[in-house]
């Protein structure tokens, strides 16, 4: 049987479920530092093909800008120094376009592609076939496509920037990715083997699984690309059929195809997950997959399991009451001696009260653990109880007034009141204090900062509970929880309409971890524990668990804004270049500033800072 403890709210507390979106004051950058992963050999190269294209792209600029510098025919090393960067520079999106040609797809490097190529093959055939005597083929520097161009305009320059501007860009991409996946694995060096094992295969999931949303945008992308080459293709046929030079129709489609190239969309989730994901680790906070960022986001309920959370150590003995006479040694050898076999923190304060006491204890036979109420054994011929009321009177065995009396005061003090018994009735009451850890005080005052619900999960009896409540800030509890009765209550929780999260760590949360739409596992917890939960936390520490829902609304909110600047600016940018207001150049200036938006603004969840750094509150 449970009981429910239910406090009143404090005074301008709100109720309700939680909003994802919680403004937090802008925190200053973590200090934790972890090793890098070494750069691997593809970012090497990506590194080698952006330093080269920004030589040759910034002496074309400097050919195109210094009118001292326009020789003669300058146009041809103009061209010189386009063609390595069009065809080696921009190789990686060449090969990722013909990849997925070779699948009938199309993607955002297709776009850029196509966008070098048509640029750069319009460049070379003005050239060769176009009006080049002199210095009448020129570059153009203007910011809006101007019209009545003719073959002397080419566009060496786009292709040549545009490869450069998006190279660095997919450089730092793969800097900022690498940073994020260090920090995962910064997580394999805490624990045992056995630990890394796990956590290793919890990462692989983590980097594996996507967001619901993510595989939404996905479905999105399949399809954005085509539209956008359609829509250079609508583009390039209107303005030549408006009587604009083919030249002008060219910029105009090359300007669509640019301007939607590898950008805000498909870096808005992966960048933003990864680096939350990143910093969780450095914090001792490991997020099994990426849907759980999204349920730890919505919770409105968190369950903290007493012994994993709350408790601090194995507690300590705090008296030992006789029924009858000067019993109390007897009472204390027989309870340690049953509790010896034992795996509680209340029976490890007992027996090693009994054993500091005693220099031996005695064997007990037939020893029968009763889940969640205690257990009894044969100790000197005499079958010793050791529990709770609730044992007592199913096994029959009276409670004498005063040790009625004696156990309900050390109840109210918050003590858990345990009674030993033989030969019919009870003989005797321990009390053992259960020390509070500090941090969980604080980390419950933060909770209710973030608007979620807490409630003391505890097996202890209904005014110990209570207590326990009072002295740790509480909203409620839910007292004399069995073991198996765990994952019960967190349904009741559910059927009312809770988004509820657990934090616990035995063998016995793990039914219920799993249960609740958020299992958070504390470190030292068993492997099933582990397994279980959606979040596993390095350290035994509440605030990490408060820690881990901060987080969570931040890379929400983060993954939010990413996807409403991506919309937006496709929404406004594509018409502008289908309508000749961009040139191909300011196109490749825009979209890599679109692309640098959403991973700067990312790569600020590496700021996120621990409430392990605030005062106690």
């Amino acid at each position: 049987m449970t009981t429910t403890i239910e406090l009143k709210p404090e005074s301008g507390q709100k109720q309700g479920s939680a909003q994802c979106l919680v403004d937090e004051p802008e925190e200053n950058a973590g200090k934790e530092n972890f090793d890098e992963i070494p750069e691997p050999q593809a970012e090497v190269t990506l590194r080698a093909r952006a330093i080269g294209s920004v030589l040759l792209s910034g002496s074309l600029a400097a050919l195109a800008t210094i009118p001292a510098l326009q020789f003669q025919y300058w146009e041809w090393l103009a061209l010189g120094l386009a063609s390595p960067v069009a065809l080696w520079g921009a190789w990686p999106f060449h090969r990722a376009a013909l990849l997925s040609l070779r699948q009938a797809a199309a993607t955002t490097d297709t776009l850029v592609s196509l966008g070098v190529v048509v640029s750069y093959t319009w460049g070379a055939l003005a050239l060769f076939l176009g009006e080049v005597g002199g210095s009448r083929a020129h570059l153009n520097q203007e910011l809006v496509i101007p019209q009545g161009f003719a073959t002397s305009q080419i566009y060496l320059e786009v292709a040549a920037i545009l490869t450069t501007v998006l190279l660095i860009g997919r450089y730092w991409e793969a800097r900022g990715e690498r940073r994020a996946r260090s920090a995962l694995q910064a997580v394999l060096h805490v624990g045992g083997d056995t630990q890394r094992e796990q956590l290793a295969h919890l990462l692989a999931t983590a980097q594996n699984d996507k967001l619901a949303v993510q595989q939404l945008v996905e479905r999105i992308s399949a399809i954005f690309a085509p539209m956008v080459i359609a829509t250079a293709v609508a583009a390039f046929s209107f303005w030549l059929g408006t009587g604009a030079s083919l030249a002008s129709a060219i910029a105009a489609a090359v300007a669509v195809l640019i301007v939607a190239g590898p950008g805000a969309l498909s870096l808005a989730i992966p960048t933003a997950l990864l680096v939350g994901l990143g910093r969780g680790a450095q914090l001792g906070i490991l997020i099994k997959n990426p849907r759980a960022i999204e349920s730890t986001c919505r919770i409105d309920t968190m369950v903290l399991e007493k012994t994993s959370t709350i408790s601090i150590g194995t507690g300590a003995l705090g008296a030992v009451i006789s029924a009858e006479g000067d019993i109390t040694d007897e009472v204390l050898r027989y309870a340690g001696a049953v509790e010896a076999a034992s795996g509680s923190q209340i029976a490890q304060a007992i027996t090693d009260a009994a054993r500091e006491k005693f220099e031996t204890l005695p064997p007990v036979y037939d020893f029968t653990p009763l889940s969640g109420h205690g257990a009894t054994g044969t100790v000197e011929g005499q079958n010793v109880v050791v529990g709770d009321s609730q044992l007592f009177a199913k096994r029959g065995l009276a409670v004498p007034d005063v040790l009625a009396t004696v156990r309900a005061q050390a109840a109210a003090r918050g003590e858990t009141a345990v009674l030993v018994g033989w030969k019919g009735h009870a003989r005797g009451v321990l009390s053992v204090k259960g020390g509070i850890k500090p941090a969980a005080v604080q980390a419950i005052a933060e909770l209710k900062a973030l608007r979620v619900r807490t409630l003391l999960l505890t097996s202890d009896n209904t005014v110990v509970a209570r207590t326990l409540v009072d002295r740790i800030g509480a909203d409620g509890g839910i007292a004399e929880v069995l073991p198996d009765d765990k994952a019960t209550a967190v349904k009741r929780l559910q059927a009312d309409g809770k988004v509820v999260a657990l934090v616990g760590d035995g063998v016995d949360d793990a039914a219920a971890l799993a249960q609740a739409d958020v299992g958070i596992a504390m470190n030292a917890g068993s492997d099933s524990a582990i397994h279980a939960s959606d979040v596993t936390v390095v350290q035994g520490d509440l605030r990490t668990a408060v820690d881990a829902t901060r987080l969570s609304r931040r890379t929400v909110s983060t993954i939010k804004g990413n996807l409403l600047w991506a919309v937006t600016y496709n929404i406004i940018a594509i018409p502008l270049a289908a309508a000749g207001l961009i040139t191909p150049l300011l196109a490749a200036a825009v979209t890599v500033f679109s692309g640098a938006f959403v991973i700067v603004n990312s790569l600020r969840l590496f700021s996120f800072t621990s409430v392990r750094g605030r005062k106690n509150q």
